[in-house]
Order: C-alpha cells, then sequence, then structure tokens
C-alpha cells in the first residue's frame, strides 16, 4: 500500500513514516529528495527491481511537485511512501487518491505556548509535542517577533497573522528579542555538538524562566 504522511507536525509524520517502514519488515528502501529527484530517477526507483531480488520499498522526503503526474499514474507494486512537511492541498489529494493520507497538524498546545510564552503553557505543549519541534518552532517564533518589531512591512504572512504577531512584539523590547534569539542560537549549536549536558526539555525551561 502507498501512503502520504503529510502536514506541518514533523515529527509525529516523520514517527509515523518511521514506523510504516519497520511495519514493511526489511527488504531494500531506496530513498529519495523529492526537491532534486528528476523524472528519470523516480521512474528507475518506480520501475527497477532491487539488485538482491528483496522486496523494495521507495520513500520520498516531500512529494516533488513537478514530477506529481508520475506518480497519479503510478500502478506499480513497489509501495510508495512520501513524507511531505506542510498539508497536501485537496486538488493533490485527488490525484494521489490511490495513496492513504495521514495528516499530522500541529496541536493547538503548541500554538497556545508559542503566543503565551511561559512555563505553564510550555509543558502543556510538551504534553502534545517533541522538545525538538517545541524548540523549532520557539526560535522560528522569536525571529518572526524581531521581524515584527524592526521591519513588519518584511512578514509575508496573511494580514491577521501579521497583526498577532505586531501585537505580541509590543510585549518584548527589541534588544530583549535579540538577545532572546542569540541564546536559542547557542542552545541550538550546543544541541548539535553534543555540548548541552541538559535534556532539551530541561533548558528550554530554564530559557522560559529568563523571559
Amino acid at each position: 500500500m502507498n501512503f502520504i504522511f503529510h502536514g506541518d507536525h514533523t515529527s509525529a509524520s516523520r514517527q509515523a513514516l518511521n514506523q510504516a517502514i519497520k511495519a514493511e519488515r526489511g527488504g531494500e528502501v531506496v530513498r529519495l529528495d523529492g526537491t532534486r529527484i528528476t523524472a528519470t530517477d523516480l521512474h528507475q526507483a518506480l520501475e527497477s527491481q532491487s539488485l538482491f531480488g528483496q522486496e523494495k520499498l521507495v520513500v520520498i522526503d516531500k512529494l516533488p511537485v513537478k514530477l506529481l503526474d508520475i506518480l497519479t499514474q503510478y500502478q506499480g507494486n513497489t509501495p510508495v511512501f512520501i513524507c511531505h512537511d506542510k498539508p497536501l492541498t485537496p486538488t493533490q489529494l485527488k490525484k494521489l487518491s490511490h495513496f492513504k493520507s495521514q495528516l499530522f497538524k500541529i496541536p493547538a498546545a503548541i500554538f497556545n505556548f508559542l503566543d503565551q510564552l511561559n512555563i505553564s503553557t510550555f509543558h502543556q505543549a510538551l504534553t502534545t509535542g517533541a522538545p525538538e519541534q517545541i524548540f523549532y518552532m520557539l526560535h522560528r517564533r522569536i525571529s518572526q517577533l524581531i521581524q515584527a518589531k524592526d521591519t513588519p512591512q518584511s512578514l509575508k504572512l496573511a494580514g491577521w497573522q501579521k497583526s498577532r504577531l505586531v501585537t505580541q512584539a509590543k510585549g518584548f523590547p527589541l534588544d530583549q528579542l535579540l538577545t532572546l534569539h542569540s541564546k536559542l542560537l547557542t542552545i541550538d549549536e550546543a544541541v548539535k555538538t553534543g555540548r548541552n549536558f541538559l535534556p532539551l526539555d530541561r533548558t528550554l525551561e530554564l530559557f522560559l524562566l529568563n523571559l
């Protein structure tokens, strides 16, 4: 069976993808970057046989929109799993009706935390999302608040979204937002280099206590 795991709750969609891959019980897994593959790459992955006669699975990271027609017409036996970091449109899903769709939306508790940056809302967000996902979205929100404070015209968002960010940014001096952004960059580097000695959720708690 073919699957599409899509939506902006990427940690949940990738967890579902990994579980689905494990359920295939071995075999060759061909991974493709949907932002870079060509039509030839996709045809070859879908039509070629495994070198050792194993079962084969094709995993595509990000839907290759320019190659959608190839996937629309695909009727082969090799399972195809697509993982996309945004919700697919109804038109795209209709074209891929032979794929089973699983949509993963960011829980409301995480958006509530981003709108009200405090320990209480953070703990609520942790019940619905991974610390890594929350950290990524917090980092993006602080960057957006800096834009809303300094150059609101640069925000490429819907009017209501821009208005909410501008209102939220009024609660922070620009210097504080820049300092928070710098601290988040330091945390990110420490996590990536293995120099963060506390769990990420505990690190974020300490960060929020200093707001």
